[in-house]
């Protein structure tokens, strides 16, 4: 991807890549605390499709740094955002195993691709993100703020998604917890 962003230098590739762990780290904590604060379901939604604009600009800059080698600022761009997207792909703890096995896949497709389409091939992953957006709105249920007997009852629904988007009140808890009221 370095290679693609006109970075050839490996002293500049290896300092590069010294640095995108510490990132990650920045990220993973980050992450971790911004699903208490905001909740799962959005931070979900939120990132992928800030995943799917970072694949949408690294499209553009790729093509930027490989028509023009010496445009530096294009080439920047787009080793900054190869970093953010991969900080962001590690804080997501239940993408790990549909990440490691996309990851597989891209490891032995991405050579020829990139020879055959070259930064296009960064088009497919903003579709796919998009694609997961999708899925998470449509599917993923809402969790902030409920206590282990309202999960409960949100997951053991029929429709879980459905169930969560339910507005909450006093009396609802009440039912939930199997207090009646006085």
């Amino acid at each position: 991807m370095l290679n693609n962003a006109g970075i050839t230098d490996p002293q500049k590739a290896l300092a590069l890549n010294g640095i995108n762990p510490a990132l990650c780290l920045v990220g993973a904590v980050l992450g971790a605390r911004m699903t208490e604060i905001v909740g799962r379901r959005p931070l979900l939604l939120y990132t992928i499709v800030f995943t799917s604009c970072c694949f949408a600009i690294l499209t553009d800059t790729s093509e930027m740094s490989m028509d023009k080698p010496s445009n530096a600022a294009a080439a920047n761009t787009t080793v900054a955002f190869i970093f953010i997207f991969t900080t962001r792909a590690k804080d997501t703890a239940v993408g790990n195993f549909a990440s490691s096995a996309a990851s597989t896949v891209i490891h032995y497709s991405s050579g020829p691709a990139f020879e055959n389409i070259r930064y296009y091939f960064y088009l497919v992953f903003v579709f796919g993100d998009l694609f997961e957006a999708v899925f998470i709105y449509l599917f993923f249920p809402g969790t902030k703020d409920r206590t282990l007997e309202e999960l409960a009852e949100v997951f053991e629904a029929p429709n879980p998604f459905k169930k969560s988007l339910e507005k909450r009140n006093a009396q609802n808890v009440m039912n939930t917890l199997h207090m009646a009221e006085d």
